[in-house]
């Protein structure tokens, strides 16, 4: 479900890179970790070309949960629907910028043959 009213909304399609990694933080709250690779085609001057971000989606609480139980593993295809903030980081003395997803839901599109 696409919530409307969230200006700040982002919608990824992409493969799981690996098998995600199940953790606990805090006080008993479940993590799933993992990296989803979204592919783009571009043109250039005719020619075709593919270009491939990565991103890491981090899943807590009950949607890691319902994650574990759908068994992901790599090269499902995901829909990850959330909202996209920035963390900022110094490395070796110079302010570094990174781009992540705060997912608020995900679906399974298609299961993983063997890659």
């Amino acid at each position: 479900m696409i919530p409307f009213n969230h200006r700040n909304f982002a919608v990824l399609t992409g493969r799981v890179v690996k098998d995600p990694q199940p953790s606990i933080v805090g006080e008993n709250l479940s993590k799933l970790s993992f990296v989803l690779a979204t592919c783009e085609d571009t043109y250039y001057q005719g020619e075709k070309k593919e270009h491939t971000e990565f991103h890491r989606i981090e899943l807590l609480g009950a949607k890691a949960d319902q994650a574990q139980k759908a068994a992901l593993k790599k090269g499902d295809m995901l829909i990850v629907t959330g909202k996209l903030y920035t963390s900022k980081y110094a490395k070796d003395g110079v302010d570094q910028y990174e781009y992540k997803l705060k997912p608020h839901d995900f679906d399974v599109l298609s299961r993983s043959a063997k890659i």
